[in-house]
């Protein structure tokens, strides 16, 4: 028995949490699970809470790409002015 079954957690599979959209998805789908009692009000709330983490790493990241191929695009060289 698998620790999740001891504690009355379903192991899902879930898909990847790369993007924005992918970590919105899964906290859909974790809602909607809460919803039709499936998953407890408990354990929705921590994942939630881990999933709202996620989304805010995958935006921090997001934000440093984009800001990294500004300031390439304006200073290609990388000279400083």
């Amino acid at each position: 028995m698998t620790t999740e079954e001891k504690n009355g957690v379903s192991a899902k599979r879930i898909g990847p949490l790369k993007t924005v959209g992918q970590v919105l998805s899964e906290m859909g789908r974790v809602y909607r699970e809460a919803r039709r009692k499936e998953i407890g009000t408990a354990d929705a709330g921590r994942f939630m809470a881990m999933l709202t983490a996620i989304r805010q790493a995958v935006e921090g990241d997001d934000v440093d790409r984009r800001l990294a191929a500004l300031e390439q695009r304006n200073n290609p060289g990388g000279a400083e002015n």
